[in-house]
């Protein structure tokens, strides 16, 4: 009986490395671990089959980096992901599928089966769906129209008094000048009494 195990073979596009790609894996690894796929299996074999994507964005557009290619390409499948189960049209933006997607995983109940699922192709339990459904209704913001009309500000009668106060000291300049004199003796004053 041969049981040997081979190891995955790549074809790496020119100017990477293995260190490059190797450095992806681990990024992606953490990427599905925050998204509470606690399955190694299952983590592994998305993450092959991610890389196997980013294999080809890397070679279309070499300037991203072999990271940052695999996590685009990794936003890309999820977000796939989300508007097949969910059902959702092309003319949802992605950011909205990712942001709104991401809260509904978080709202799931553990355990709900949903990680077994997640980034599996079709066909899904309808309770994993009507549930991811109505996670995502519940993630989105709830607009409302308002309008807020421009009011005065009231600081009271105090502020009334000092508003008059200043501008008949603006209309008088010697008595404006007491007043100063006297405000800075007091000042002097109450400052040298809590010195002492």
């Amino acid at each position: 009986m041969d049981a040997s195990l081979e190891t995955v073979k790549w074809r790496l596009p020119e100017g990477t490395t293995e260190k490059d790609w190797d450095d992806a894996y681990r990024r992606l690894d953490a990427y599905l671990s925050a998204l509470r796929i606690d399955n190694s299996l299952q983590r592994s074999g998305l993450i092959h089959r991610i890389l196997q994507r980013a294999v080809d964005r890397t070679i279309e557009s070499p300037q991203e980096g072999v990271a940052a290619s695999a996590l685009l390409e990794c936003e890309t499948h999820v977000c796939q992901w989300f508007r097949e189960v969910l059902n959702l049209p092309d003319s949802t933006p992605p950011e909205q599928i990712l942001e709104r997607g991401y809260l509904s995983l978080l709202l799931f109940g553990a355990g709900s089966g949903w990680r077994q699922h997640f980034l599996q192709p079709g066909p899904w339990p309808k309770q994993i769906i009507e549930e991811l459904q109505t996670h995502y209704i519940e993630a989105g913001p709830e607009f409302r129209r308002s309008h807020m009309g421009e009011r005065p500000i009231d600081y009271g009668p105090w502020s009334n008094l000092a508003d008059q106060t200043l501008r008949g000291l603006d209309k008088r300049p010697l008595l404006r000048s007491a007043f100063v004199a006297i405000f800075g003796i007091s000042l002097v004053a109450i400052l040298y009494y809590f010195s002492r």
